[in-house]
């Protein structure tokens, strides 16, 4: 029965005048079509869903950039993400990260983060900036020492996710010097941690300009706005395209009463 059924679908033609011609589809080509064309069109909606959202994301950034900056915030509390932050009276603990496969520009790299203390006794990370990794991979770039006592200005960076890394993705390379294989803000809490101080749970992105060489032009996001328009783009031209096709195989002349 089920078998007898399949064959009727299949065999089920769909006739549908348009003036002098008719469309003729049988009715799983137009179940297939309707299906396909509504996920192309939906792709292209999320698309400048993701584009509106970008756009939003560029605006409240730069609002942010074009305040005058605030004094850190001392204590543990919500603080708005790429806040900017004047920073002052911050002495080193001489504790430097590289975190490995930071890519910029197409080129591979470490961003470099060092721990300092604030004069309440707490601690924050400062992203110094991004050095473009040496061709073997078993050396580390130099980097200009640590300042002992450092003041600029800065933004607050919360953590974006938690990426997947392997067991021994910290490694301690002496006394003060770690190398961490990506992003792991939770990885950081483990470094040098005593439990006397406490830390803000943020990282800081030098903005103030400094002669050690690294470079400081920070990503905001992974994928300009332009990009997705031209994503959705791509998406209705499909679904267009297949409109046509469908149309262009299913018009056929009327037949004669």
């Amino acid at each position: 029965m089920i078998k007898h059924l399949v064959q009727s679908l299949l065999k089920h033609k769909v006739r549908l005048p348009l003036w002098r011609k008719e469309l003729v589809v049988y009715s799983y080509l137009l179940v297939l079509y309707a299906v396909t064309l509504y996920l192309l069109l939906s792709l292209g909606q999320w698309q400048l869903a993701r584009q509106q959202e970008k756009i939003t994301l560029l605006q409240q950034i730069t609002a942010k950039r074009e305040q005058a900056p605030v004094a850190l915030p001392q204590e543990i509390l919500p603080s708005d993400d790429y806040l900017r932050v004047n920073l002052a009276q911050l002495r080193s603990t001489g504790i430097q990260v590289y975190i490995a496969n930071e890519p910029y520009k197409g080129q591979d790299g470490y961003h470099i983060l060092a721990l300092y203390q604030l004069s309440n006794e707490r601690e924050v990370w400062l992203n110094r900036g991004w050095i473009r990794a040496l061709p073997d991979r078993r050396n580390l770039p130099e980097v200009d020492p640590l300042e002992t006592d450092w003041q600029g200005i800065g933004e607050i960076y919360f953590s974006k996710g938690a990426p997947i890394l392997f067991e021994h993705a910290l490694v301690q390379l002496d006394a003060q010097n770690y190398l961490l294989q990506g992003r792991d803000f939770a990885r950081l809490k483990d470094i040098a941690n005593t439990g006397h101080r406490q830390r803000l749970p943020y990282i800081i992105r030098q903005l103030s300009d400094s002669q050690d060489g690294l470079i400081r032009d920070w990503q905001y996001i992974s994928t300009e706005p332009d990009k997705h328009l031209a994503y959705a783009i791509q998406w209705f031209a499909m679904a267009a395209a297949l409109t046509i096709i469908f149309l262009l195989i299913s018009i056929k002349n009327k037949r004669p009463d």
